[in-house]
């Protein structure tokens, strides 16, 4: 690796809504600008997901098995829903309903957005597009109107010559389809 190095912390998002149908996977892809000819690859400090739900339900309609799962994956094209321990995926979030029933009896599960994960050391990525996948699963009770998800992902640049290790950090997200 070379010595130079972005000083200051960078943003991208990628926004997203996800339906109630239990049965479809929601994506957006991102451009990332990295590539093996331009050198660059991302150092990902963070992940910060920011999130509004479009229904909101008293408890008595609530269901334990609501749930809405996100995840941003190296990989584009994905049929299902990808999770921590997948291959490609660099984070990922599932909040379920059930934990954010108030005593009034109502949702507050967006009150304490943003939900954000810190990577320490930083996370080397080396592809050029990150996918953000969404879907809600269970009885989507509490998700009634959908949800709205920001992933924003807060990086440094840095500059990589050399190709084999170029290639090597990508290979190590896995397959670049689904």
């Amino acid at each position: 690796m070379s010595t130079w190095k972005d000083t200051y912390l960078n943003w991208a998002s990628i926004n997203l809504t996800v339906v109630t149908n239990a049965i479809t996977l929601n994506s957006e892809e991102l451009e990332t600008g990295n590539s093996i000819r331009g050198e660059l690859a991302w150092e990902i400090h963070r992940v910060e997901w920011h999130m509004e739900g479009y229904g909101q339900a008293v408890a008595s309609e609530a269901d334990a098995s609501d749930c809405v799962a996100f995840s941003l994956s190296a990989i584009p094209g994905l049929a299902s829903m990808q999770y921590a321990t997948d291959v490609g995926v660099l984070d990922s979030l599932q909040i379920f309903g059930s934990a954010h029933i108030t005593t009034s009896g109502y949702s507050k599960m967006f009150d304490k957005a943003p939900y954000t994960h810190h990577f320490l050391p930083p996370m080397i990525f080396a592809r050029p597009k990150i996918t953000l996948y969404g879907m809600c699963l269970g009885g989507n009770t509490l998700f009634s109107g959908g949800v709205y998800v920001t992933a924003k992902s807060g990086y440094t640049t840095v500059k990589i010559s050399d190709p084999k290790l170029y290639a090597e950090i990508a290979e190590t997200w896995g397959p670049t389809a689904g």
